[in-house]
């Protein structure tokens, strides 16, 4: 996850770039997916399960941004 502001990731800010790394042990290949930033989610936690921008996960703490994406893809 990555946030628009500097700083670690710890910092509270929006979530601008989220990328899930999948590696396939068998074949040895990854594979790189990415949620467009104004994706409309739903926002666990701090989100209190409202729809949203993805972005806006951020706010809550990069957890809720996994979470969010975790809860989207399944």
């Amino acid at each position: 996850s990555g946030i628009d502001t500097y700083g670690p990731i710890s910092t509270v800010s929006r979530s601008d770039v989220n990328i899930i790394m999948t590696v396939n042990m068998k074949t040895h290949k990854i594979l790189l997916t990415t949620t467009p930033r104004d994706a409309y989610v739903k926002i666990p936690g701090g989100g209190a399960d409202q729809y949203d921008k993805l972005t806006h996960a951020g706010i809550y703490g990069v957890e809720t941004s996994e979470q969010t994406l975790e809860d989207l893809y399944g």
